[in-house]
C-alpha cells in the first residue's frame, strides 16, 4: 500500500512539468559550482608548485705574473711573483702565490707563499698584532708585491682581503734568500685596515 503511494507520488511529480525544470535548474547549478570549484583549486595548487630557480655559484680564477729587477751581491737578478686566486661570486676564496728570485746561481731561491705561511704558521703574529687578529683570521691573500733588497732579505709588501669584514689588511713580510734561514717567511707587520675596494680584484 505503501509501495504504491510513493509510486504515484513521485510519478505525479514528474508529470509536472515546473517541478522537473526546478529540479534540472538546481542539479545544473550545482554541477557549475562543483566545476568552479576544482577549476579554480587545479590553478591555485599550479601556482604553489612552481619554484624559482636556484641562483649556482659562480667559480672563477686569475693568475698574476709580475717580474721586479733586483740587485743582489752586485749581480743583477730578478724577483719574480706567481699568483693563482680563486673566486666564489667574485669574492676571493683562496689564493697561492710563488715567489723567486732568479738569473743568480748562488742566491736562487723560490718559495710559496699564502696566508697561512704569513700568519697562521707564525705564531709571532698572534703577539705582535692583536689589534687586527679578527681581520686577519678570515683573510686571503689577495697580493704581493715586491720593495728592495736588504741584508740578506727581500723585502715584500702585500694586501690580504677579509671578505666577512669587507675590509683590507695591507702589510709587508721578508724573505731570506741567504744563510742557513735561506727559504724562510718572517715578520709580518700590518700597516693599515681599509675598506674592501668594490668591483675590483
Amino acid at each position: 500500500m505503501l509501495l504504491e503511494f510513493d509510486i504515484g507520488f513521485y510519478g505525479n511529480l514528474a508529470e509536472n512539468p515546473r517541478f522537473m525544470k526546478s529540479i534540472i535548474r538546481i542539479f545544473l547549478m550545482l554541477f557549475f559550482v562543483s566545476c568552479t570549484n576544482k577549476t579554480g583549486n587545479k590553478t591555485i595548487a599550479s601556482k604553489t608548485e612552481a619554484s624559482k630557480p636556484l641562483k649556482q655559484d659562480v667559480l672563477s680564477a686569475d693568475t698574476l705574473n709580475t717580474a721586479f729587477p733586483a740587485k743582489v751581491g752586485g749581480f743583477n737578478g730578478t724577483v719574480n711573483i706567481k699568483g693563482i686566486r680563486n673566486f666564489k661570486n667574485d669574492t676571493l676564496i683562496a689564493s697561492d702565490f710563488l715567489i723567486s728570485l732568479d738569473d743568480i746561481s748562488i742566491f736562487n731561491v723560490s718559495r710559496r707563499v699564502d696566508k697561512k705561511i704569513l700568519i697562521d704558521y707564525n705564531k709571532f703574529v698572534y703577539f705582535k698584532d692583536t689589534v687586527n687578529l679578527d681581520y686577519l683570521n678570515n683573510a686571503v691573500l689577495k697580493s704581493v708585491e715586491f720593495d728592495v733588497v736588504r741584508a740578506n732579505t727581500l723585502y715584500f709588501s702585500a694586501i690580504l682581503e677579509n671578505p666577512i669584514e669587507g675590509k683590507e689588511i695591507h702589510g709587508r713580510f721578508n724573505l731570506f734568500y741567504k744563510t742557513d734561514r735561506k727559504g724562510i717567511v718572517y715578520g709580518w707587520i700590518t700597516d693599515e685596515v681599509r675598506e674592501t675596494s668594490k668591483n675590483t680584484k
